[in-house]
């Protein structure tokens, strides 16, 4: 398909997406922010309140076709026009980042060791940028960096783009490093379309923590963890054994969706209306009875005011938690039947390059570097991330398999990779419509078919699915 073919085919799918939500009448009566970004909680300060998958997670939007297309962006790679750099030839490496205070301490940390290696290479570092509208509105190639971070469900959309090159294009010897020495899961995030596209450093995604005091051993089985929720309530009954916020959230809800076999999108194919989707869908609807009624309280600050026993959060408040004064603990993710864990959803920070760059293979020598175990040592054992770069996690699991952040490594290990396909920026409002009914109480069965219909709708308009 022609890129202005694919233009006219993407503004035909949000004009097929309109239609159907219409048709829907919005019978699951959304309410609330209905984006799988989950709510920001009043427990947190002002600067770590915002959400570290903001990124990651993009709110729906219905956009109205314009007359004409928008011009395609100038991505026109100058790789090849590229001469090598001479070696001991002083050179410039600009980075677009925007990262978390936590990363960006340990990549201020790791640049520095990369600067005392490499006194020839000036890196130029611009923080808190928007990476995806900058490069998009960038005029010409040369105005754009070489290097620019990225979240992993992202890079599907710039791919499709032009914004991005693929590392197996012009330093294939990345690839076998890549599936090597980084974590499985991060290996698969960052692939599409059969190739790898940035090189991954961090790996984020929600934490499972409970309160010690309350829980003096935490279940291994969701059968378990309902059964104790009863002699809960009988013992604490001004006390909230479980909650999250963003009832009808994709994200908050896709442990448990995920981890009975169901899935949003895999390549080309919804897994939406399968048996394991059922499974997963029901069990969400069941621990309905577990929540309290919503309120204006924010279950984070419930938990860090000591008055709730379990909570599934961003991993990023775990920093917070820390800070205060509540006793928590992390859990592994409970088995659903006799083989299933819940899965939750992860995100891949790294570098990616961009087709502007004049010094190819510096720039991916840098990302690469930035990416191992300079950048993984850096981090330090803080909670929110794990390396993506494997041998020190490996590590840490052999030498303190009881600590915190063993468990925190478990945790993430126990995911599912983000979907990355172009097309999920139109996918979120169904399911966001369908996990709002099924929260209301609605029929399983009928939420799962309507919405895999709608989707599979919405990827053929697309040219994504025949």
């Amino acid at each position: 398909m022609t890129t202005n073919a694919r233009r006219w085919a993407i503004v035909f799918a949000l004009l097929m997406l309109l239609i159907l939500l219409l048709l829907q009448g919005h019978a699951s009566q959304t309410k609330g922010n209905p984006s799988p970004l989950p709510m920001r909680s009043t427990a947190l300060s002002a600067k770590s309140s915002t959400p570290y998958f903001t990124t990651a997670l993009p709110t729906p939007k219905i956009m109205m076709p314009v007359p004409t297309p928008s011009p395609k962006p100038d991505v026109t790679p100058i790789l090849s026009t590229a001469t090598p750099v001479p070696p001991g030839k002083p050179i410039t490496i600009t980075i677009w980042l925007d990262y978390p205070d936590v990363l960006m301490t340990a990549f201020d940390k790791a640049l520095t060791r990369y600067k005392d290696e490499h006194p020839e290479v000036s890196v130029v570092v611009q923080t808190n940028v928007d990476v995806i509208g900058r490069l998009t509105g960038a005029e010409n190639s040369a105005k754009r960096p070489d290097l620019f971070s990225i979240t992993s469900d992202r890079i599907g959309a710039i791919a499709e783009a032009g914004l991005i090159i693929p590392l197996d294009e012009f330093a294939p010897k990345y690839g076998p490093q890549i599936r090597k020495e980084y974590e499985p899961l991060a290996k698969k995030s960052v692939e599409y379309d059969g190739q790898f596209w940035m090189f991954p450093q961090a790996v984020g995604g929600l934490a499972l923590v409970y309160n010690p005091r309350l829980v003096p051993r935490p279940p291994d089985t969701i059968a378990q963890f309902i059964s104790e929720s009863k002699v809960f309530r009988q013992t604490h009954p001004k006390d909230v054994y479980f909650d999250y916020p963003g009832r009808g959230n994709p994200y908050l809800n896709a442990p448990w969706f995920y981890g009975a076999g169901g899935y949003y999108i895999s390549d080309k194919k919804v897994g939406v209306d399968t048996g394991g989707g059922a499974f997963g869908a029901s069990l969400v609807q069941s621990l309905r009875k577990l929540m309290p009624k919503q309120d204006k309280t924010a279950p984070e600050e419930r938990f860090a005011q000591g008055k709730q026993a379990w909570l599934m959060t961003e991993g990023i408040f775990l920093e917070n938690l820390r800070k205060g004064k509540t006793a928590f603990d992390l859990a592994q993710w409970p088995l659903l039947d006799n083989t299933h864990r819940a899965r939750p959803l992860v995100v891949v920070w790294g570098l990616a390059i961009s087709p502007g760059t004049h010094h190819p293979a510096e720039a991916a020598d840098l990302a690469y570097f930035m990416s191992t175990r300079e950048f993984a040592s850096a981090m330090g054992n803080q909670l929110a991330f794990i390396p993506a770069y494997k041998a020190p996690n490996d590590s840490w699991l052999r030498d303190h398999s009881n600590s915190m952040l063993a468990r925190r490594i478990l945790q993430v290990r126990a995911g599912a990779p983000f979907p990355n396909h172009p097309a999920m920026d139109l996918l979120w409002m169904p399911l966001s419509n369908m996990w709002e009914a099924i929260w209301q109480g609605g029929n399983v069965s009928p939420q799962l078919k309507k919405t895999q219909e709608t989707m599979e709708q919405i990827l053929k308009a697309g040219g994504w699915q025949k």
